[in-house]
């Protein structure tokens, strides 16, 4: 399929990516990532949160006390993403709100994370679910972080050890780059 627009930004197949987390920088419209943003990534960083944390450690005990729940049982629509001023009201949403939520703490506290959108394998064999996650660097060390994990040991993952079970497509940094995966060029 003819690309023009890929063309002119990565000629001669620059944005050939060979493994799933092989990424370019490309601007991805932000519907691209869920229906449901509908919202600049900015938003997600505006008004005032009610909740104070000092670590990562702090970021997974507050989320632990959060319930999941389908967009379409909590919002009665497929696809919505709570500001995460929301979400703190609620302690409901999905993997996206969560994810959202603990990515705009962790901004807070110096941690440079992505805020990635793309696939996780279920416990079902052979079957991928739509999923957001955040990826991070600590101290050397790659992490994914897994916002809806029930306590620490669920959320704060060793990417090394973990990587195989996602598939991105897409992600955000904090500058609000966005960048694209193997898996998402197949969208485009």
């Amino acid at each position: 399929m003819a690309r023009p627009y890929l063309q002119e930004k990565y000629p001669d197949d620059a944005l050939i990516l060979e493994h799933a987390w092989d990424r370019r920088e490309l601007y991805i419209s932000r519907n691209c990532f869920g229906n449901g943003n509908d919202n600049s990534w900015d938003w997600y960083f505006e008004g005032e949160s009610s909740v104070t944390v000092n670590s990562l450690e702090e970021i997974c005990h507050w989320l632990s006390g959060c319930e999941y729940i389908l967009d379409r049982d909590l919002f009665n629509q497929e696809d919505f993403w709570q500001h995460p001023v929301t979400l703190e009201h609620t302690r409901k949403g999905d993997c996206e709100d969560q994810a959202l939520w603990a990515w705009r703490k962790m901004a807070l506290l110096g941690v440079k994370a992505e805020f990635v959108v793309g696939y996780l394998e279920s416990d079902h064999e052979n079957h991928l679910e739509g999923h957001a996650w955040l990826v991070y660097e600590h101290e050397g060390r790659k992490y994914i972080f897994e916002a809806t994990g029930h306590g620490q040991e669920e959320m704060i993952l060793a990417f090394e050890e973990h990587y195989l079970e996602y598939i991105p497509e897409y992600s955000v940094d904090l500058d609000f780059k966005t960048y694209i995966f193997k898996q998402g060029l197949s969208n485009l």
